[in-house]
């Protein structure tokens, strides 16, 4: 290597640690510039590491700028250079990032599949850093999906290596996976206790993009606790701090919620405009799954106050974005309205449309019976609506599920419909 190929290696090098330096504070248009400045570099000196470096890292910015299109294309260039050149570590990395932008945009399957080859690489070659990292990803789609028990084994496995090695972030990141599993089983006191745990460790070392994730996370358990004050609390402070280090997609998750828990506190109109932005953002993102949870949640406003027409459209927008795992709970909603407005048939071949995923989601689950014995009430099917609505009570009663609102509305709802 000549002098002058020396001096543009040592250029490249420091454009691409500037990147990273860029990217680590959310500067993300800046980030890029210098991943394409090295890659440049990198390129002339036919140094194929180098522009596999910036094209994962290029492809990372975009994905958390919410590209996701742009940000898939170079992770698809970065992967065929890894296979050319036979760079097998550096290819199970960027499967890895493929898994993430995969369960980003709700295709669970994909991610998993990617997560998993990239896993027996990394315990196939004993990185144990890696190897906790995957652990920890794959387990959010596990979650997803309903392999519940698959996640649980997963995060407590990537805990206890993150816990052994000293990684500190991923040891709360892990923390935050944990109580989402446990706060979709349903065990509050676990879930909140992780929440916690997680918070202290991401303030510890100043992650305040995981900070930001914990608070808006105790936001939205508070808000299915009814617990509306804390809820406000939590989502105004992760907002806060979402939008001052420009995560778009998270502070519009997060907005979704607040717009919920405005108008279940009584601020409707307040409620509607923020979970409307919500919506507009996560459109603008891609992001099907949460746009298609926003326009459910528009519904439900409109069902509160009896409102058929707007609560039918809005639900029908969700059907349009909806992800496996919304479907069958929009359906659910839509269910009643039909057989309300005298569509039975309908009604019925909703509430027929199940998937098993759901029974391991308590709080989902008895919500799916409830809405079924409602469907029975108006075919008049009494064999059917008592045997839908003991099932959930069963469900109700065992899992203690009395403390979320939401459950507890239907479940009276339901209740007042089965003595008519």
């Amino acid at each position: 290597m000549s002098m002058n190929e020396e001096i543009m290696l040592i250029q490249a090098r420091q454009l691409y640690e500037m990147g990273l330096l860029e990217r680590e504070q959310a500067v993300y248009d800046k980030a890029l510039e210098f991943y394409q400045q090295a890659e440049a570099l990198y390129t002339k000196l036919n140094h194929k590491k180098g522009v596999v470096e910036c094209y994962n890292q290029m492809a990372n910015v975009y994905k958390h700028q919410g590209n996701y299109p742009t940000s898939m294309s170079y992770f698809q260039r970065a992967l065929v250079l890894c296979e050319e050149h036979s760079f097998s570590k550096k290819r199970a990395l960027i499967l890895a990032n493929m898994g993430t932008l995969f369960n980003f945009q709700s295709e669970y399957e994909k991610a998993i599949s990617h997560w998993e080859e990239a896993l027996r690489f990394h315990r196939e070659n004993n990185d144990v850093f890696y190897e906790s990292v995957c652990l920890g990803d794959v387990a959010t789609s596990y979650l997803k999906v309903g392999r519940l028990d698959d996640a649980e084994r997963a995060l407590k496995r990537s805990l206890q290596l993150h816990q052994e090695i000293g990684n500190r972030r991923s040891e709360g990141i892990t923390l935050n996976n944990l109580a989402n599993l446990y706060q979709s089983r349903g065990e509050v006191m676990q879930a909140k206790s992780y929440f916690h745990q997680a918070l202290v460790i991401h303030r510890e070392i100043e992650n305040r993009q995981s900070e930001a994730i914990t608070l808006g996370s105790l936001g939205i358990l508070y808000l299915t606790l009814a617990k509306n004050k804390l809820s406000n609390e939590m989502l105004v402070a992760s907002i806060e701090i979402l939008r001052d280090i420009g995560n778009q997609r998270m502070e519009a998750i997060f907005s979704g919620y607040l717009g919920r828990n405005q108008y279940e506190s009584g601020e409707q109109d307040k409620g509607f405009q923020t979970l409307n932005r919500a919506i507009e953002i996560c459109q603008s993102l891609n992001d099907k799954s949460y746009t298609s949870t926003f326009f459910m949640f528009k519904g439900k406003f409109y069902l509160s106050s009896n409102d058929l027409p707007n609560a039918k459209e809005a639900f029908q927008q969700a059907q349009k974005y909806c992800t496996d795992q919304n479907r069958i709970l929009i359906n659910l909603c839509l269910a009643p309205i039909y057989a309300q407005q005298g569509d039975l048939d309908q009604a019925h071949s909703l509430i027929s449309d199940l998937d098993d995923s759901i029974q391991h989601h308590p709080a989902e689950y008895s919500q799916v019976l409830f809405q079924k014995a409602q469907v029975y009430c108006y075919m008049k099917d009494e064999f059917r609506k008592n045997e839908a609505f003991q099932a959930a009570m069963d469900i109700y009663n065992s899992h203690h599920l009395s403390q979320f609102r939401e459950v507890r509305v239907i479940m009276m709802q339901t209740q007042s419909m089965m003595t008519l």
